[in-house]
């Protein structure tokens, strides 16, 4: 007979909901998600954005090289960060600890669903060591988030070995 010492839900997918697109839209989704499956916050949700936005660093850069500022450390710092993440996507990832384990997400405005607008990709997972109902979780998703579609893996985390469903929502 196997130990079950918790339930660990991870999920690729797609929403339509600008709710995911945002640090207070991911706090407050952290926050309405983990009520839903009724476990206890410990820690309040840690949002950051990534990377840095682009557009603001290439204009800082192009001012800096026309003052004749290349020299500067900020300047160096701008032109190594640019080349590191040249081409990185940018995004939130939002995490919160509980008493029962914790719940990650991480977004991808640049992803589409069939190019759409107003859409985004996210992966999301969620452990606890507290039984709770995934249907909920998923229901919550669909109605609250715009959630469109994506892969689901869920898992019965077992001393001995995995209990393992994956299907498609």
């Amino acid at each position: 007979m196997k130990t079950t010492i918790g339930k660990h839900i991870i999920i690729d997918g797609y929403c339509k909901n600008k709710k995911l697109d945002s640090i207070e839209g991911i706090y407050d989704f952290l926050i309405e998600a983990v009520n839903t499956v009724n476990m206890t916050i410990l820690m309040p949700p840690v949002v950051v954005k990534f990377p840095y936005n682009q557009d603001l660093l290439l204009k800082v850069y192009k001012e800096y090289s026309e003052n004749n500022m290349k020299h500067t450390d900020m300047y160096k710092d701008i032109e190594k960060y640019i080349i590191n993440t040249k081409g990185q996507m940018s995004g939130f990832s939002g995490t919160i600890i509980l008493m029962e384990s914790h719940l990650a997400i991480h977004t991808f405005p640049e992803i589409k669903y069939s190019n759409e607008e107003n859409t985004l990709f996210f992966s999301l997972d969620l452990y606890s060591c507290k039984t709770f109902d995934e249907n909920n979780f998923l229901n919550y998703l669909k109605d609250h988030c715009g959630f469109i579609e994506g892969n689901c893996v869920l898992m019965d985390r077992c001393i001995e070995d995995f209990e393992i469903k994956k299907y498609k929502i």
